[in-house]
């Protein structure tokens, strides 16, 4: 079974979400998260409003080093070298899928 876990980018910050509640009014659940803060320093938050955070589900999939892969999450593709030596890359963001009820991989243009 896959690890179900979140974490969220927040104030220009990526957390790892502790909790998250969603009884009541949905414009009203919200989500405790940790992380580092504005000056580097650990700090808890609590009672973040979801509509105000980016919320990021882990997809159950990791990368080449071992990092886990979330769902908004941008990876990178080695394509080609060009006539310059240069190498080029895709990238690619994690998104659902609708249709097909699963995760793939768009790719995006930096």
């Amino acid at each position: 079974m896959r690890e179900i876990k979140f974490r969220a980018w927040f104030d220009g910050h990526m957390y790892e979400v502790a909790k998250l509640d969603f009884w009541g009014d949905p414009e009203q659940a919200t989500c405790d998260m940790a992380g580092p803060g504005k000056s580097g320093e650990w700090e808890e938050l609590f009672d973040i409003y979801l509509y105000e955070a980016e919320l990021m589900q882990y997809t159950g999939l990791k990368d080449r080093n071992n990092k886990q892969i979330y769902k908004g999450d941008i990876i990178k593709e080695f394509a080609e070298v060009d006539e310059h030596g240069k190498n080029l890359y895709y990238f690619y963001k994690i998104v659902w899928d609708r249709e097909n009820y699963s995760l793939s991989a768009k790719e995006i243009f930096i």
